[in-house]
């Protein structure tokens, strides 16, 4: 039980890092290799609110409320059909792999009302 807070604290403290392997994309131009980005649901905000990540990276939203939320965009015409989690409770995850360039707002079904909820993004560089 002990090993498992630890690994816990540990994986909190690196919310919103990129974790890719190895150096390079395997082509011999240096190119970093597609990583995995960590994003926090805590206190009732997306942490951090907004995150600059490369195409091909994979964002990854852990809920660590006690009460559930969602990730679902909220582009004109594009509600919740790019991103949609399913309902996410304490300790859920949702990951999503961005493959194209662009600007991605997104916000929780569960608290619209909540600033820190409404209006997220991720820009894919």
């Amino acid at each position: 039980m002990r090993i498992g807070a630890v690994g816990l604290a540990v994986g909190v403290g690196l919310v919103g890092c990129t974790a890719p392997s190895g150096g390079g994309d395997g082509s011999g131009d240096g190119g970093p290799m597609p990583g995995t980005v960590e994003l926090a649901l805590r206190g009732t905000a997306f942490v951090p609110r907004d995150v600059v990540v490369s195409v091909g990276d994979t964002v990854v939203w852990t809920n660590f409320d006690q009460v559930s939320h969602t990730v679902t965009s909220d582009e004109p015409g594009d509600l919740g059909t790019l991103l949609d989690s399913d309902t996410l409770g304490a300790g859920d995850r949702y990951e999503f792999t961005f493959n194209q360039a662009g600007e991605f707002v997104y916000f929780c079904e569960s608290h619209p009302q909540v600033p820190a909820m409404v209006g997220a993004t991720v820009t894919v560089e």
